[in-house]
């Protein structure tokens, strides 16, 4: 039964979750005011490489923490020392990806930037910082969720976002003209929240034996979230080497609005999954009202996706001046219509998410990947 707290707490795991799209709007008229569009484009691919080294440092950790909570919920010393084994896994698997980029950093950035067009240093470390930090900070709300803390996970996301956009303006003023300036105020920014978080954490008990079994079950997600990135961000990558650069940053202007509907249908499944997880814990199988939760979820996306394509090109054109980014509205119905298939993903992503057959997810994952690839 879809009740008012299930309400509540969807509309404040949606606005918290959207919370990011509202600052990249607002930073959107400082950074093409500062940047033209092969600029822009630059940054754009830098800000997307990010997520790539997320999914390595994250390795699944998010997605295992919003299983194995519930199984250990009643147990509240095991619960502790599940949380405090997650975050020093994630800061362990951080400092590995931070000391295998010390000799293969340039070489990942020539990769997908193209060879010369940037540099490891201090632009791509940057991007491995943010990536750990950004891993840190979405365990700790993934934790918040299964809690059931929706104020709390709101509060954090504000927090999150205010504080990028601050110190991104600060970076931006301080030298004008350099990408390096956003790319170091999301970095500050992510290291000043994941440090709050594991002062709030604090003392952190770890117990190898509650996540026995976590590689089995992550390693298959972890192919699953790259060859997901690969599907939504690769395009402007293998474009950078065939069209002009503006073009690309055209481009990625239209991805970067777009990713408001991802974080808007992360915080719609956030406040389905502990439910849903929840039920299955103490009945064993599916629902009639899991079903109906998928049937909201669907039906809630596809009245969104509808209203930011009314919404959006005001957006754009109320905020961006410079006319030449204009022309790139052209592809947001395109974009838009890539996110409608969500609605049934999210109903076999959860099934088998709980049965932990990772496996599966990853296959169906890398057999998309190849498809898009080919098509391109």
């Amino acid at each position: 039964m879809i009740t008012r707290s299930l309400f509540t707490s969807t509309i404040a795991y949606t606005i918290g979750n959207g919370l990011p799209m509202l600052a990249s709007l607002v930073l959107l008229p400082f950074y093409t005011e500062a940047f033209d569009p092969a600029e822009f484009g630059m940054l754009s691919l830098l800000i997307s490489l990010t997520l790539f080294f997320y999914h390595f440092v994250n390795a699944a950790m998010d997605n295992y923490i919003s299983v194995h909570y519930h199984f250990e919920k009643d147990n509240p010393q095991r619960l502790k020392e599940l949380i405090g084994t997650v975050l020093c896994v994630q800061l362990l698997a951080g400092a590995i990806v931070l000391l295998a980029m010390i000799p293969a950093g340039q070489w990942v950035m020539d990769l997908f930037m193209g060879p010369g067009s940037s540099v490891y240093y201090w632009s791509g470390f940057m991007c491995v910082v943010t990536s750990v930090t950004t891993s840190v900070l979405r365990v700790y709300q993934n934790v918040q969720i299964q809690e059931k803390k929706p104020k709390g996970f709101f509060l954090t996301s504000l927090a999150s976002s205010g504080l990028m956009v601050l110190l991104c303006l600060l970076f931006l003023n301080a030298d004008p003209g350099n990408i390096d300036g956003p790319l170091a105020g999301r970095m500050l920014a992510g290291l000043l929240l994941a440090a709050y978080v594991i002062i709030r954490r604090l003392p952190i008990k770890t117990n190898v034996a509650v996540i026995k079994g976590w590689f089995s079950f992550s390693w298959p997600l972890v192919i699953m979230g790259a060859s997901t990135w690969v599907i939504a961000y690769i395009t402007p990558y293998i474009l950078s080497h065939y069209v002009l650069a503006s073009e690309v940053g055209l481009y990625s202007l239209v991805l970067s609005l777009m990713l408001g509907l991802d974080f808007f249908q992360n915080g719609l499944a956030a406040s389905m999954y502990p439910v849903i997880f929840g039920e299955r814990v103490k009945r064993g199988d599916i629902t009639s009202d899991e079903k109906g939760y998928h049937h909201m979820f669907s039906m809630i996306n596809l009245l969104v996706i509808g209203i930011s394509l009314l919404v959006l090109p005001v957006l754009v054109y109320a905020l961006v001046r410079q006319e030449e980014y204009h022309t790139a509205l052209v592809w947001l119905p395109l974009f838009a219509v890539s996110y409608a298939w969500r609605g049934p993903f999210s109903v076999g992503y959860s099934v088998a998410l709980y049965n932990k057959n990772t496996r599966l997810l990853m296959e169906n994952g890398l057999i998309a990947m190849a498809i898009q690839i080919a098509l391109i």
